[in-house]
């Protein structure tokens, strides 16, 4: 497993400019892969259950009328829950998705800064299987694990592009 940071950019045009300075900054290109991510949402559940009592049969008039009022509580039951099933917000939000294999320390501060610097939002730490300059484990329905990261130095933000 190797170290990864990574960083969504909304627009392309970014992720390509923040591939550029990642690169000025010393990285190999087999340590740099950029890819579009769709959003994947989840969605509240809930367990299939029966919300009616059995009634037995042979009740007689007495269990027909039980067996309606349980229906009706039933029926609400399951409006009122129908309502409350909303989407959640997305795991991961769509865009551009660049991610850098660092090895040491240094070169993780190094990308986090970078990557800030060019405007990633929802910056992660991960683990992840890297061959060939490619991520070849991620999933996009693991939730990131967003970094806290280091204030982004100015050597790095004086070099961006302007947009």
């Amino acid at each position: 497993m190797s170290p990864i940071i990574a960083g969504r950019f909304p627009l392309e045009r970014d992720a390509q400019r923040a591939l550029e300075g990642l690169r000025h900054q010393g990285f190999a290109p087999d340590d740099l892969t950029a890819f579009f991510v769709e959003p994947q949402v989840t969605r509240a559940k809930h367990s299939p259950r029966n919300e009616r009592e059995s009634v037995d049969e042979h009740a007689g008039a007495f269990g027909q009328a039980i067996e309606a009022a349980t229906r009706n509580d039933a029926a609400q039951a399951a409006a009122q829950r129908a309502s409350q099933v909303r989407p959640l917000r997305p795991l991961r939000q769509a865009g551009t998705l660049v991610a850098v294999r660092a090895a040491e320390y240094a070169k993780r501060l190094i990308a986090v800064n970078v990557l800030q610097a060019y405007g990633a939002r929802d910056v992660e730490r991960a683990d992840g299987t890297w061959i060939a300059g490619k991520w070849i484990d991620f999933d996009p329905l693991i939730p990131p694990r967003l970094v806290d990261p280091p204030a982004a130095c100015e050597r790095w933000i004086s070099r961006r592009e302007p947009r």
